[in-house]
């Protein structure tokens, strides 16, 4: 028997778990996104990066994202290398790709449904802070996270 397999398989799927809740937390914070998700619902991105070698599917269901093991045909795939991941996620990267670390196939128009929704995210820190801290101390301390970051 594999153990080693057996507990990357483990950390894979506690990290997908991870991200699924980190996900679902920042959709909450942008009140707009809720009905941008609803028109996804069950559309799929299959998202596959090499060193190491790991792949997940990402889907909406019933208005949440949910993270899980590749499995079956995805609307979408995206294969990258994490530095290519990295890459597309930078502010100062505005939509260019890096050159041959990221491979697209599949749904052209969710593409850029997604992009749309990514480029339209706008979180209102604030009220979130604002409804775990006070209407005072909330967003002072939100305003001050967010020019730390």
């Amino acid at each position: 028997m594999d153990t080693s397999n057996d507990a990357t398989s483990s950390l894979r799927a506690r990290l997908g778990a991870v991200l699924e809740t980190v996900l679902n937390l920042a959709t909450r914070i942008d009140p707009d996104l809720e009905s941008d998700l609803r028109s996804l619902e069950g559309r799929s991105l299959a998202l596959t990066w090499n060193g190491p070698q790991w792949s997940m599917r990402l889907w909406v269901e019933d208005g949440r994202l949910r993270v899980g093991p590749n499995r079956g045909e995805s609307d979408l795939s995206l294969a990258t290398t994490i530095s290519g991941l990295i890459g597309l996620l930078r502010p100062e990267a505005k939509g260019a790709l890096p050159a041959g670390r990221v491979n697209i196939s599949g749904d052209a128009e969710l593409l850029r449904r997604i992009e749309q929704i990514a480029k339209r995210f706008a979180p209102d820190g604030d009220a979130a802070f604002a409804r775990h801290l006070g209407p005072t101390l909330g967003p002072q301390i939100g305003r001050t996270l967010r020019d730390g970051l």
